[in-house]
């Protein structure tokens, strides 16, 4: 009995640990929908279209995607980027590293045909920390397994 129970519980603590090991694929994206005169979209299905672009000029989408989503009473809605349908691009091949990236954000809502632009904007520093996970390809390392390379130069 001892014996089951010793193995069960490592195989609990292999599974944690295996599980825990990954990188999340996903940003949270929370804001408030307003028609074009301010009024609130209380308790609404809308649908959004999320594009994150790496060209300004351009426009040329890295990845892109839809969201259904219902707004709370004070029109409210929160989802996580890279969790939507996907309709370009694949979220892990996004040039983080390379390119400044842009998200584009578009409403549809049940009364209308076309997306319509509500915002636009360069993406800061927060999911540019996707890109830490391929930090020791830039000095040509290896990882360590503890966060470090093996290299015996570090640049930061």
């Amino acid at each position: 009995m001892k014996s089951i129970l010793t193995i069960i519980i490592f195989l609990c603590c292999l599974l944690q640990v295996g599980y825990t090991q990954h990188i999340p694929l996903g940003m949270k994206y929370q804001a408030v929908a307003r028609d074009e005169k301010g009024q609130i979209f209380a308790e609404r299905d809308l649908q959004l279209k999320i594009s994150l672009y790496s060209n300004i000029d351009q426009k040329k989408v890295a990845y892109g995607e839809i969201h259904k989503v219902i707004t709370n009473q004070l029109g409210l809605f929160s989802l996580t980027i890279g969790e939507g349908i996907k309709y370009t691009g694949e979220f892990k091949d996004i040039p983080w590293s390379t390119n400044d990236i842009w998200m584009e954000v578009a409403i549809q809502t049940d009364d209308e045909t076309d997306f319509v632009t509500i915002s636009s904007s360069k993406m800061l520093s927060v999911p540019y920390a996707f890109h830490a996970a391929t930090a020791s390809e830039l000095v040509g390392g290896s990882n360590d397994g503890r966060g470090g390379t093996t290299d015996a130069v570090t640049y930061w």
